[in-house]
């Protein structure tokens, strides 16, 4: 199997997400991969910097391809547009993987960890957001993520939130509560744009949205009794292999001598 063509696809609606499709020479196999922001910048990398190295390839290879395209762009870090195309690629890959195979990439990765896993919605309006609560829960959605700090955080570059402001932000989430009560929990995304000290409010806020910081530090605690009960049957040699190895004089030696 070899890959054929590398294509991109964005939407207006969703300008700043793009998604990856990895053709290749079997019939109806066709890799699936997405990633978010910069998606110009991310569309160029793809086509310009990777896209080259991967046509004619076999798309099973999918941990070479991975090193490979990291290798040519490591100058670049752990971060940036190339990581997030590669991201989107490996993604593509996998799913290319997955196909040929005739099993699901979880499967090829290990196996499933759990049966199900609770889901929650990203986003909502400043505006309406207990109408969109009230939705969410028909749907069976119990947990939802917003971020209404943000645009505060962009005014004082996240160094300053007045008690008014915090007041301000508050609103959305005081409107879920009125609208479902403590049927969906909350989450309040700050994107790292605030400073300690004006994150430490944080409290309050959560202890707005009725899901008490308290809580999170008890179910903390519970944790990490199971953790220490589970440990107590682990048993930890004494003494290590490299401490058991006797050291040699000849290397003594040369270390004096250098």
């Amino acid at each position: 199997m070899k890959i054929t063509k590398i294509e991109t696809i964005r939407v207006e609606e969703f300008p700043r997400v793009i998604w990856v499709q990895i053709y290749t020479d079997k019939k109806g196999v066709v890799g699936l991969g997405e990633t978010w922001y910069a998606a110009t910048t991310v569309q160029a990398a793809i086509h310009d910097h990777f896209g080259p190295i991967l046509i004619g390839r076999d798309p099973r290879a999918v941990e070479r391809h991975w090193a490979d395209m990291f290798a040519l762009s490591d100058h670049a870090g752990f971060g940036g547009a190339e990581m997030r195309a590669i991201s989107a690629i490996d993604m593509a890959l996998w799913d290319i993987k997955g196909q040929d195979a005739g099993l699901p990439v979880y499967e090829l990765l290990g196996g499933a960890v759990r049966k199900k896993i609770r889901v929650y919605a990203t986003g909502a309006p400043y505006e309406g957001c207990g109408d969109l609560a009230r939705e969410l829960r028909d749907e069976g959605i119990a947990a939802m993520k917003m971020g209404p700090t943000i645009p505060l955080a962009l005014i004082s570059d996240g160094q300053f939130l007045a008690p008014k402001d915090l007041d301000r932000a508050l609103k959305p989430i005081r409107d879920v509560r009125d609208a479902v009560g403590m049927d969906v929990q909350i989450a309040n995304d700050g994107h790292g744009k605030w400073n300690l000290p004006c994150a430490t409010p944080g409290e309050s806020f959560i202890d707005a949205w009725g899901d008490s910081p308290q809580r999170s530090r008890e179910m903390q605690q519970e944790v990490d009794e199971e953790h220490a009960r589970r440990l107590q049957g682990t048993v930890i040699p004494k003494t290590s292999a490299y401490e058991a190895t006797p050291r040699k004089p000849a290397l003594r030696g040369a270390r004096k001598r250098a």
